[in-house]
């Protein structure tokens, strides 16, 4: 029997979750907590169970995510992290992957292809999705990179560096719009701009380019 436990303050998400999980696989048995309700079970250590999966939700409203994380590791949990933005709590993210994670999912997957990764997951494997991984390795480039090269003047007009600059920390054409205020069809215009401009066709290869010339 495989045991997993839900940490996530968004109810009817984790009640999908369990119902998606044990329509498709058996032995199974999941137990679920809000935040509250965790951070009154870790207050009681003694009283708390082992798991063979913890879930956690990075956006938890209450308790310390950091700390729950250890806590389960510390119990020999492996620990699945939920992400629902990538611009929300980056820099706690990028501290959380730091420990020893099974895994990490975007909660805007759908749910074929959660259902899908979880399973690898339940049989060893590790996971970390596209864009999460071009934040670790774009944080890594600005800690061991040299001084940085100018940005061409004549390349990129300065809104559209930025829009590279909301691209390369993994943001969404909806977030980047909210950011400066402009329609996602113009976003999506000027980004169609830019790739064109420097040479590329998707959104992690104008990332690693930017990168790698020292324009970020």
């Amino acid at each position: 029997m495989t045991t997993i436990l839900l940490l996530d303050d968004e109810i009817i998400f984790t009640d999908s979750l369990r119902f998606m999980l044990l329509q498709e696989m058996s032995e199974l048995s999941i137990s679920s907590f809000t935040s509250i309700q965790s951070a009154g079970n870790l207050h009681h250590r003694n009283q708390v169970k082992e798991y063979d999966f913890v879930f956690i939700d990075l956006n938890m409203k209450n308790g310390d995510v950091e700390k729950t994380i250890q806590h389960f590791l510390s119990l020999n949990s492996k620990i699945i992290l939920f992400v629902s933005h990538l611009d929300n709590h980056l820099h706690l993210l990028l501290k959380l992957l730091t420990y020893d994670l099974h895994g990490v999912l975007l909660k805007t997957m759908d749910s074929k292809s959660m259902l899908a990764v979880i399973k690898l997951l339940f049989m060893g494997e590790r996971y970390l999705p596209q864009s999460i991984s071009l934040l670790v390795w774009n944080k890594f480039i600005s800690l061991h990179q040299p001084k940085k090269i100018k940005r061409p003047t004549d390349l990129l007009s300065e809104r559209e560096w930025e829009i590279l600059e909301f691209i390369s920390l993994g943001m969404s054409n909806r977030t980047i719009s909210k950011n400066i205020f402009l329609s996602e069809n113009t976003i999506k215009n000027n980004i169609a701009t830019l790739f064109k401009k420097i040479g590329v066709k998707d959104r992690t290869s104008a990332a690693i380019i930017a990168y790698t010339r020292g324009w970020l």
